[in-house]
């Protein structure tokens, strides 16, 4: 019953408009990696740092984890609430699973969102360093491909 629980919540955060609006919220890292980049033009570059490097990176997710933090109540406090604000919270106990099984699929679910918006984040900064507008000289070798020498080597 846990799995049809997880299910039902995933598909309720896939349809409601607040999850886009959350993950289009951390397109600003792409947008902001991508100036870093010098993606917009000279302008665009705060100093001769590199964009992708180990500390820049840093700091843009250390940023934008902390807007997760802030978006993290209203994520995890929506999928309980919704069930009591629609006093649907009195007749689900009459079905056949346990509380706890219930709650752990609420948390479950509400958990793997906020991971997938602190993948999104990542991924946006990845992928503005692979724009053909961003200046290579702002820029270190791709990490995938540090990954790929990484798992050669071992």
């Amino acid at each position: 019953m846990f799995y049809a629980l997880f299910k039902f919540e995933l598909k309720y955060w896939f349809t409601n408009i607040s999850f886009y609006v959350y993950a289009g919220i951390f397109l600003f890292a792409f947008a902001s990696m991508a100036g870093a980049a010098g993606a917009f033009g000279e302008g665009s570059v705060s100093g001769a740092q590199l964009a992708n490097s180990p500390l820049s990176v840093f700091n843009f997710a250390l940023f934008f984890n902390k807007l997760l933090l802030l978006i993290l109540p209203a994520i995890i406090g929506a999928t309980i609430y919704k069930d009591y604000r629609y006093n649907v919270h009195e007749i689900l106990y009459t079905y056949p699973f346990t509380k706890a099984a219930y709650l752990l699929s609420k948390f479950a679910s509400a958990f793997f969102i906020v991971i997938l918006l602190a993948v999104l984040i990542q991924l946006g900064l990845w992928l503005a360093t692979m724009l053909p507008l961003a200046d290579p000289e702002l820029l270190l070798p791709s990490m995938p491909n540090l990954i790929c020498k990484a798992a050669c080597f071992f």
